[in-house]
């Protein structure tokens, strides 16, 4: 197993730049709650946090070997038993200038973490809250890997004239010869580099690519064409024309699947979701579900997509889900599907 490395800093203390970097080092990094969700479809992720039941999260990080955003910086301790040899980055930032960028970036929104963090979902009138718990944190982390330097690296991204060989020496890691990845600036400075960051952005995009084996190319260039075709059929054709090619109406197929088959269906999951942020076409549940059911029908992999209807309003407006299962595996559409009530499926035994 590759060693796995944990970002426990707080949010807005530069995890954004280091995923990237990490990412530029070619670590696959698991970011925020939603990729977390997907590897966890059977449970909702908050309440395993909630419920401290972090074994359930932790045995699920195989597809990962690196971690940034939130949950992580709440279970550091956790993690180092349950992967001992792991390597821990507490990113750090000056107080007042952490607690601006939280203010400015959150505003008055409230969400579930935040509450577990702080005890507050909204930092708008409990600033001081936030900043204790902000330097609780810190110390906290620093006395608990006092006697383990080796294990710790503390940054300041904001700061930090030589981000690069600070880290990649850290992890053993050849410096790349590419700038350092800066994300969330301010408005003013995202304008006097957008150009030149969209530019190296889609250069190093297209040399990424390039550099990948021929089978995930292929890979790639299939999901994109899918997903490409599941969109013209969802603009064109009516949905029971559509119905017919999804499988038998109101069954769902066996949540047995070998290993192979598992390893088949992360891998075309992962490639989904890469590619449907990147269309320059909508590629929206119902089309992921559509392209993954074809993908594994193609691999002989037996799945079934599922359909759900939600309250989105008051007003009784209704609002639609499709996600997709194979074997345990929920490939698509997994993050909030358990706030929808299924209404119909579509399943298929190959």
């Amino acid at each position: 197993m590759k060693q796995k490395v944990f970002c426990i800093g707080f949010h807005k203390t530069g995890t954004s730049s280091l995923a990237n970097a990490l990412q530029m080092l070619e670590y696959s990094v698991c970011r925020r709650l939603g990729s977390l969700q997907d590897l966890i479809p059977d449970n909702n992720v908050i309440e395993l946090i909630r419920n401290h039941k972090t074994q359930e999260i932790l045995k699920a990080l195989k597809p990962y070997d690196a971690f940034c955003d939130n949950p992580w910086p709440l279970f550091y301790k956790e993690i180092d038993a349950f992967y001992p040899g792991s390597k821990f980055i507490l990113t750090i930032r000056e107080e007042n200038s952490w607690l601006k960028s939280v203010l400015q970036y959150f505003k008055n929104s409230k969400t579930e973490i935040r509450e577990i963090i702080y005890g507050e979902p909204s930092p708008i009138e409990n600033e001081t809250i936030y900043l204790e718990r902000y330097r609780k944190h810190n110390a906290e982390v620093l006395a608990f890997f006092k006697s383990r330097p080796e294990d710790l690296l503390i940054i300041d991204i904001e700061k930090e004239e030589n981000q690069w060989a600070k880290l990649c020496q850290f992890l053993g890691k050849e410096i790349p010869n590419q700038e350092f990845p800066h994300r969330n600036k301010s408005k003013s400075n995202q304008k006097n580099i957008t150009e030149t960051k969209t530019s190296k952005s889609k250069n190093n995009k297209l040399v990424t690519f390039l550099k990948l084996p021929v089978q995930d190319k292929r890979l790639l260039i299939e999901t994109t064409a899918l997903l490409f075709i599941a969109r013209l059929l969802v603009l064109f054709l009516p949905f029971r024309a559509i119905a017919k090619r999804l499988g038998e109406h109101m069954t769902e197929t066996t949540r047995q699947t070998s290993s192979l088959q598992e390893e088949t269906t992360e891998k075309i999951g992962k490639a989904i979701r890469k590619v449907s942020r990147l269309t320059p076409f909508r590629s929206l549940c119902l089309e992921q579900a559509i392209a993954c059911k074809v993908m594994l029908n193609r691999r002989g992999i037996s799945s079934t997509i599922y359909f759900g209807l939600a309250k989105e309003n008051e007003a009784l407006k209704l609002k639609a889900h499709a996600w997709t299962r194979s074997g345990n595996q929920i490939i698509t559409g997994a993050k909030g599907r358990h706030q929808f009530k299924v209404v119909s499926t579509f399943g298929n035994t190959i």
